[in-house]
């Protein structure tokens, strides 16, 4: 069985695993969700949360998948708004020489 969180909680989690002390601790979030979403989440959470200060990058699901790949990966947590399918080799289809 799977479960599922809420962005707000996985968000926060992760926040606080990164909590030291009581300075305001920094939470960066790569995501491709659009901007009046991204600052309605950030408005709210800070609300709800004023002790993690939320910082959103920009990214698409292509160029973050690269940057991870490579090591390259600046952010603490990837909220993909897009699903991603499959991260393995395609299969040929049914038609194609295999």
């Amino acid at each position: 069985m799977t479960s599922c969180r809420s962005p707000a909680a996985v968000l926060l989690a992760a926040a606080l695993s990164a909590c030291s002390g009581g300075d305001r601790v920094r939470l960066d979030v790569r995501t491709d969700l659009p901007a009046a979403l991204r600052d309605a989440v950030e408005e709210s959470f800070e609300r709800s949360h004023p002790e993690v200060d939320l910082r959103f990058s920009l990214g698409s699901v292509a160029e973050t998948l690269r940057e991870l790949e490579a090591g390259e990966a600046d952010f603490d947590v990837w909220w993909a708004h897009r699903r991603v399918c499959s991260f393995g080799p395609r299969r040929p289809s049914s038609g194609s020489p295999g």
